[in-house]
């Protein structure tokens, strides 16, 4: 931390934001150059896929072969063309329902609400459902996710 710390005080070095910009092409052709494994693995898994509403399910039994490996170590640090695009922005990496919830605005009882919802008796929870209504009752730190073929309650 200490380490990390220095680097951004001393104004020389960059903070890897984790923001990529590529067509999905050339990704996998560094991804086939740099770790033909996971290639193979993404590839197997897809040769028969389920569609489900919205999304395209890919064969659990071949995607749980590929390696466990992040886009940096795989491919960003190995390329040899990548070039790195100095950004303030003011990043919050929203990674999380917490993140979330943090950035949001909050009601008088400090529930985020997107979409349509009716909270009684409601504190500090977050309620995101753009294809129903969400209603509530005496919840506490909850978060609450509908889409149109299922809803998720998180405690």
């Amino acid at each position: 931390m200490d380490t990390a710390k220095d680097y951004l005080d001393c104004g020389k070095h960059y903070w890897n934001g984790c923001m990529f910009l590529f067509k999905g092409s050339r990704y996998l052709d560094e991804l086939k150059t740099h770790r033909p494994d996971i290639a193979s693995a993404c590839e197997a898994s897809l040769k028969d896929t389920c569609i489900d509403l919205d999304f395209t399910r890919a064969m659990k039994e071949e995607f749980i072969k590929c390696p466990d490996e992040s886009i940096d170590y795989a491919v960003m640090e190995r390329t040899k063309d990548a070039v790195v695009v100095p950004l303030d922005v003011g990043c919050n990496d929203i990674g999380s329902w917490t993140a979330i919830w943090e950035e949001c605005s909050k009601d008088q009882n400090g529930n985020v609400v997107i979409g349509g919802a009716n909270l009684q008796d409601t504190y500090k929870c977050l309620v995101h459902s753009n294809e129903r209504l969400v209603a509530t009752v005496g919840l506490e730190e909850i978060v609450i996710i509908g889409t149109k073929d299922a809803v998720m309650r998180l405690i």
